[in-house]
């Protein structure tokens, strides 16, 4: 990870160093209006992103990108870059980010906008010097120069997402292509929309942001309510969201006459790990059990982290006592394969109890009660899981 940083970082920022050089040994014509009107949304957006769930991970929509791009069209490389570069260094002035991430940002926006513009400068004439800002017949241009910058501006910060994550890159890359297709993509096509509107009026720019300040007010109310009902750690879901939904499931069981089950998982002897390596690794260990435990169920069943090293798990289908053994022994054989994780090698064990309504129980307290004494008996016995 740190080498890919660095293979980005340096080249990126001695690219930045030839850009300016170049260009600003040229006639270059910067629109000062245009750029501080841009230049304050590229803040903006860099500061309030949009943070939307997708999956288990949070994402961040940052809407900079168009004014971005609408700044390269019209005043050139050597002024995107310098306020993309300023931009990056911001929030590491403001003690938000470390200095290496917004350097390495700073390097992949030069290194995006390098790209774009250089192809931009190959078949089009953009920037161009007085009014219009550009022809209709610039348009299908402006796309390939978005393009290139989508491409390769996605393709730097997934690989390095990719290393972050311990994941392959091309899979990465290719799991990760059509969420920012319809996210970032759409963000650079809005480029020529800003462009006509500060051709009018500069007055005008601001109407574009009002759409984006809707959809970030309703994301925002939208993510503090999934959050309320989710893990932290590992985003799945909380206590609270397991017992609405094992109250949901109860009254279906009742309703059709069909047995349920409820786990309880206690990972054994995991204070060591916290103890000895520390809460970093140990939450690492927690979020990669809960990927690999969610993984073994099947789509209807629900995994949730109840706290500490303890989960539970909803099998609203099960065929009794021996169903629900049966799914216990998957879990249990799933977590034989040791977790790598930073360099280290982890074997994990845990302990299950098993409640099945009706037979221990016709209530939520009643089933996890159950279910938790179960887990303690197995736990004692090292049987595994009990019921």
């Amino acid at each position: 990870m740190s080498r890919y940083v660095a293979g980005v970082t340096v080249p990126g920022w001695l690219l930045l160093g030839v850009i300016l050089v170049h260009e600003l040994s040229g006639s270059v014509e910067w629109r000062v209006p245009e750029l501080l009107v841009f230049s304050v949304f590229i803040v903006l957006g860099e500061l309030r992103p949009i943070k939307i769930q997708r999956g288990s991970e949070q994402e961040e929509i940052v809407t900079s990108a168009t004014f971005t791009f609408a700044m390269l069209l019209v005043s050139g490389l050597a002024a995107a870059v310098v306020v993309r570069t300023l931009v990056a260094l911001l929030p590491a002035l403001l003690g938000r980010k470390p200095w290496w991430k917004a350097a390495f940002n700073a390097a992949r926006y030069t290194v995006s906008l390098g790209a774009a513009g250089g192809v931009l400068a190959l078949i089009s004439e953009l920037p161009r010097t007085g009014q219009p800002l550009f022809l209709i017949s610039d348009l299908p241009l402006i796309g390939v120069g978005a393009l290139v910058f989508f491409f390769v501006n996605n393709m730097v910060t997934g690989t390095a997402l990719a290393f972050a994550h311990e994941r392959r890159v091309v899979a990465y890359l290719r799991s990760d292509f059509a969420f920012q297709a319809t996210t970032s993509a759409v963000m650079l096509a809005l480029s020529p929309v800003v462009l006509v509107c500060a051709e009018r009026s500069l007055w005008l720019v601001p109407l574009i942001a009002l759409p984006v300040a809707a959809v970030h007010a309703s994301t925002s109310v939208g993510l503090e309510k999934h959050q309320a009902l989710r893990d932290a750690l590992t985003n799945l879901p909380n206590r609270r969201l397991f017992r609405d939904r094992v109250e949901q499931a109860l009254l279906a069981a009742r309703r059709s006459k069909e047995p349920l089950g409820v786990m309880i998982i206690d990972l054994d002897r995991f204070k060591e790990v916290n103890d000895t390596l520390g809460h970093h690794i140990g939450d690492l260990v927690l979020q990669h059990v809960a990927v690999r435990l969610q993984s073994t169920l099947r789509e209807g069943d629900t995994i949730a982290r109840l706290g500490g090293d303890e989960f539970a798990i909803l099998l609203p289908a099960v065929t009794g006592e021996g169903g629900a053994s049966h799914v216990a022994d998957k879990l249990l054989r799933a977590l034989e394969e040791p977790f790598l994780l930073t360099g280290w090698s982890f074997d994990v064990e845990a302990s299950i109890g098993i409640a099945v309504y009706p037979a221990h129980g016709e209530d939520v307290d009643s089933l996890l009660q159950r279910a938790d004494v179960a887990m303690y008996v197995a736990k004692e016995a090292r049987t595994g899981h009990e019921v």
